[in-house]
């Protein structure tokens, strides 16, 4: 589409009320305050990256954290408080534990860039939700009296009528995803990270799952030290969409193109898996 090569000027103003920006808008002078970022750009450039980002040229990088993973988002429940729950909560529901599925909720329950057992048991003192309910395979009169029950009281206040869970049959049938080694807090100011996962959990829609290529662990810590260094930190703004405070958000196909720093992958030898990945498709 030619119109897609059309340039326009793409303004970031860093302070308010200013008359130089209104100056600029009606008469088309720019500004030569630092209190603007300035930029022309083309269309097409501009829907590529992002129209809340300023332009940058993604195919300069060498590599990127899709040359080593794929990224999903997590598990989408439909109703946290019916299907997420304490680990006393279920025992009082009698709830067998091959039912249930060890997870995470709120970014905030990490408190640092790894999650282990240990942190599920603080959780549970904190009175915080860590087992998801997940009979997925089971008929429901294959489940234990107590399970059905509980869905039986489901039904009666309404869960199964609820918009995203009555599209699944049956409609308490769980999504499930595969452990993530890694996982990344993908909209906030400080907490945006990756997170190691040593706790074996999978998270709810607060955290995006990263698996990696390889799945050998010195290839998974690796990865890892790439992925929380702040040379690749720093590189979310080229894939995130900006919002105010300063938080960011980036979903998980954008992730996928995140710019990991050469030096990075290079100093962590994380080449040597991307060649060998590119044998194994041409051989």
């Amino acid at each position: 589409m030619p119109g897609l090569k059309r340039l326009f000027s793409w303004i970031k103003c860093k302070q308010k009320s200013s008359d130089e920006l209104a100056a600029f808008l009606l008469k088309g002078h720019s500004p030569k305050s630092a209190a603007f970022e300035i930029h022309k750009r083309n269309t097409a450039e501009a829907i590529s990256t992002g129209l809340s980002r300023p332009p940058t040229d993604l195919s300069k990088h060498h590599y990127t954290l899709g040359d080593f993973a794929s990224v999903m988002r997590g598990i989408v429940t439909g109703d946290n408080a019916f299907f997420f729950m304490t680990q006393s909560r279920a025992n009082e529901l009698s709830i067998p534990e091959p039912l249930l599925t060890h997870a995470i909720g709120r970014v905030r329950d990490v408190e640092g860039d790894q999650v282990s057992p240990q942190d599920l048991v603080r959780l549970e003192k904190q009175g915080r939700p860590t087992r998801l309910l997940n009979v997925n395979g089971f008929p429901l009169h294959q489940l234990p009296k107590t399970v059905q029950e509980y869905l039986k009281q489901g039904e009666q206040l309404g869960i199964d009528k609820k918009t995203l869970i009555r599209t699944r049959k049956p409609w308490y049938r769980m999504e499930t995803r595969k452990t993530p080694p890694i996982m990344f807090a993908y909209l906030g100011r400080r907490n945006t990270r990756f997170i190691r996962n040593r706790a074996g959990v999978v998270p709810l829609t607060c955290l995006l799952c990263i698996y990696p290529k390889f799945s050998d662990d010195n290839f998974v810590e690796r990865l890892w030290r790439v992925l929380s260094a702040p040379d690749t930190v720093a590189n979310l703004k080229k894939v995130g969409k900006s919002y105010g405070g300063g938080a960011i958000k980036v979903e998980p196909r954008a992730l996928e193109r995140l710019p990991l720093p050469e030096h990075l992958v290079i100093e962590q030898r994380l080449e040597d898996y991307a060649q060998a990945k590119q044998r194994t498709l041409f051989d």
